[in-house]
């Protein structure tokens, strides 16, 4: 249970607290990279000050961690923890905020409802955890509400893209004299502009 409740406490803080971020990103006065390092400097002395709380004081950490760990232990931080989820994740969630259209309501729940889905079948395949019927169902949840955000995004024409046609709105210019009929119309009857009354010659008086 308590693990359930640290789960929903991660989700609030990361839900809060990117909705200052992405604040904080739309002023411009700041990139993607910047607030990148920013997170990264801030994070380093707290995450120092858990640390050594944890290993000295709680006594929850492994004491020579740094002197005991293999080299493929190693790896596994440096590469995932380090380069994938603390670097790149980070980059590309904060370069999409920065771009148009990257709505925090739109990019959140893509980026965090994709996560789970690839730790359940990476899970499965890499780490051998059960898979249950339970959890297929929820990766197609997940899926299917990913396809509900992304999908039926039409593109708006832009105001004042579309240029009026003046043969059927009738532009300056083009606009028909009283009793005769337009261009339009002309070309589209051929057989009322020959007996158009406009048209018929009239006799020459002597």
């Amino acid at each position: 249970m308590f693990a359930i409740l640290c789960a929903i406490l991660a989700g609030l803080c990361w839900g809060v607290g990117e909705i200052f971020t992405k604040g904080a990103i739309n002023t411009k006065e700041i990139g993607p990279m910047g607030t990148v390092f920013f997170r990264a400097a801030v994070t380093l002395p707290l995450a120092l000050a858990a640390f050594l709380v944890a290993h000295s004081v709680v006594k929850s950490e492994p004491q020579v961690w740094w002197r005991d760990m293999s080299g493929s232990t190693w790896a596994k931080l440096i590469f995932g923890s380090g380069i994938l989820a603390g670097f790149a994740g980070v980059f590309f969630f904060y370069l999409g905020l920065a771009q148009p259209g990257g709505d925090i309501s739109l990019l959140r729940p893509i980026a965090f409802a994709l996560a789970p889905a690839t730790a359940v079948i990476l899970g499965w395949l890499v780490l051998k955890e059960e898979m249950t019927a339970r959890k297929i169902a929820a990766v197609v949840l997940i899926v299917s509400g990913i396809v509900l955000l992304t999908g039926g995004r039409k593109a708006h024409a832009a105001p004042g893209r579309s240029a009026p046609n003046s043969a059927k709105t009738g532009a300056p210019g083009t606009q028909p004299s009283p009793g005769r009929p337009g261009p339009g119309a002309i070309g589209e009857s051929a057989s009322f502009s020959a007996w158009a009354p406009d048209r018929v010659p009239l006799p020459v008086l002597i």
